[in-house]
């Protein structure tokens, strides 16, 4: 999506959203690296510690979107 920067300024859900979607990606970012390295569990309690409130906002949208790359990857 784009954004207006004096929209993001001046208008509060604009700005609200734009930090949700940068919330998003990072946790997508960390989230990965986390399965990684423990498993989803240890990526669930590691994000659950560094986005609290984001997390259980958005945890269900993270495990589908998980669950779907790992399909691609897999091929199927």
């Amino acid at each position: 999506m784009i954004y207006e920067l004096t929209d993001v300024i001046t208008d509060k859900e604009v700005f609200d959203e734009v930090i949700d979607q940068l919330t998003i990606s990072s946790m997508q970012a960390n989230y990965c690296d986390w399965v990684v390295e423990g498993g989803t569990k240890h990526a669930d309690a590691a994000i659950s510690r560094l986005f609290p409130t984001a997390w259980e906002k958005h945890k269900e949208y993270i495990w589908q979107w998980f669950d779907d790359e790992m399909k691609k990857v897999a091929g199927r």
